[in-house]
């Protein structure tokens, strides 16, 4: 195991800036998942740890000593792609050995490595296979038995489960998961693919155009974000947004209206300065509207589509402003298309964020 720290990290392409001083810390052992959308830097950020693209400017440290111009088989890494990149010739138990033996290892090494790793990977029985013997969900299995073979200080993940089917995708997350547990080593993993963040990682860092917007646990996240990217982001389905006007504010409270709908109006806690007429965003998740008469206020929505997933509702309704608002109830249809629903809304469960998508606390 070893620690993780970048600080002040650039990456530039001539006069293009994709990483944008990015500081973070990753402790010993911590599973650490990058999220953010495409083309946000999250890939490149994992490829500079590697060693496969240069730092711009910062600096990279790896268990107490500087990286940034150690080369990437010297750092102690190993990392699984997207793609398996498996040798379609050799058998799994010849690709999860390859290389040590390009390393040089001694065979009965290299055989004990290979047979515990494929062990905890329940691979045993596919060992004298080649990769096109083999299911999505396996060949990823023996891409990460090749990078467990070699007992890295740090695992580097990047989008390892994209290519896979969503079934798989979840029973990979759940290995992936337990490998963690049993190996006790420091992960970073990169996915744009937010119910992974949730599900795998101690630590999520949500980036955005080559910065880093929020590191939190992911309910801290889930529960307090800093803005609207981040609360949009974490979450499925995510955060619905309503624009609403302060009316009214005194001891530490704040009472705003729902721009679309002004009769709908609710007080919440906030010490952050604002001023009467501001215009703001109300936001609230899915699961937390309530049933007609209970919560702090009402609100009417008019429902488009239904989505009945057995124990769980989705409706997906609209304001009378024609802002979208997606519904989950912990039950069975309650509404239908083009039917007028009456939501509660508690202020204990419901965020604010000014105009520029900052939260008030």
């Amino acid at each position: 195991m070893a620690d993780v720290s970048l600080a002040a990290i650039r990456k530039t392409y001539g006069a293009l800036e994709v990483i944008k001083g990015v500081d973070l810390e990753i402790k010993s052992g911590e599973f650490v998942v990058f999220v953010g959308p495409s083309g946000c830097g999250k890939s490149t950020l994992l490829r500079m740890i590697a060693g496969l693209e240069d730092i711009s400017s910062g600096t990279l440290t790896i268990g107490g000593q500087q990286m940034n111009d150690v080369d990437p088989s010297k750092r102690g890494l190993a990392m699984v792609f997207q793609t398996y990149a498996l040798y379609p010739h050799m058998t799994v138990e010849q690709n999860m050995g390859f290389a040590l033996r390009f390393a040089g290892m001694e065979k009965s090494e290299i055989d004990r490595r290979v047979a515990d790793a494929a062990k905890i990977l329940e691979l045993d029985a596919l060992m004298t296979r080649k990769p096109g013997q083999l299911s999505g969900g396996q060949r990823q299995r023996v891409a990460i038995g090749r990078a467990i073979v070699r007992q890295p200080d740090v695992f580097l993940f990047d989008e390892p489960l994209s290519n896979l089917d969503a079934e798989l995708r979840v029973n990979m997350r759940i290995e992936i998961a337990r490998l963690h547990k049993e190996l006790n080593t420091t992960i970073i993993y990169v996915t744009h693919d937010q119910v992974e963040a949730m599900t795998l990682a101690d630590k999520i860092v949500v980036l955005r155009a080559g910065k880093v917007e929020q590191v939190g646990t992911p309910l801290s996240l889930y529960d307090d974000p800093d803005n609207m990217f981040v609360a949009g982001f974490i979450g499925s389905p995510k955060m619905n947004f309503l624009p609403a006007t302060i009316v009214d504010r005194q001891n530490g409270q704040v009472t705003i209206a729902l721009a679309t709908q002004a009769e709908t109006k609710l007080t919440l806690p906030i010490s952050d300065a604002v001023t009467l007429g501001q215009n703001v965003n109300l936001g609230i998740r899915p699961e937390h509207f309530l049933a007609e008469g209970q919560g702090d206020a009402q609100l009417s929505v008019e429902v488009d589509v239904s989505e009945n997933l057995g124990s769980t509702s989705f409706l997906y309704a609209k304001l009378r402003g024609g802002e979208p608002l997606i519904v989950e109830q912990r039950q069975r249809q309650i509404g239908a298309r083009q039917t007028s629903v009456t939501l509660g809304l508690s202020a204990a469960t419901c965020l604010l964020f000014d105009a520029d998508g900052k939260r008030l606390k």
